[in-house]
C-alpha cells in the first residue's frame, strides 16, 4: 500500500517505516510516544506531528488520512 501511495503521491509525501526489534528505535518510540504497532504518525514539513494513527488502515482509510492531515497541500 505505501509503495502504490509514494509512486502517486511522487515527491509530495515521504513514507517511512520503522522496524520495532531495532535496538535504535527506542529513542524514536519515545520522542514520539509510539506505545502500540502499527502506529502512523503525520508529520508537517518540519517535523510536527499534525494527526496519528493507531492500528491497520486499508488504502482507502489511509489516503483519506493524508486528505485529511495534509488538505489540498498535498494531491496525487
Amino acid at each position: 500500500v505505501y509503495n502504490e501511495l509514494g509512486k502517486k503521491y511522487g515527491n509530495k509525501i515521504n513514507f517511512a517505516s520503522m522496524v520495532a526489534s531495532n535496538r535504535n528505535i527506542d529513542k524514536f518510540f519515545d520522542e514520539y510516544n509510539v506505545e502500540a504497532y502499527p502506529t502512523l504518525i503525520f508529520l508537517d514539513n518540519n517535523g510536527k506531528e499534525i494527526n496519528r494513527h493507531v492500528g491497520a488502515l486499508s488504502k482507502n482509510e489511509l489516503e483519506k488520512m493524508i486528505k485529511e492531515s495534509f488538505g489540498a497541500t498535498v494531491k496525487p
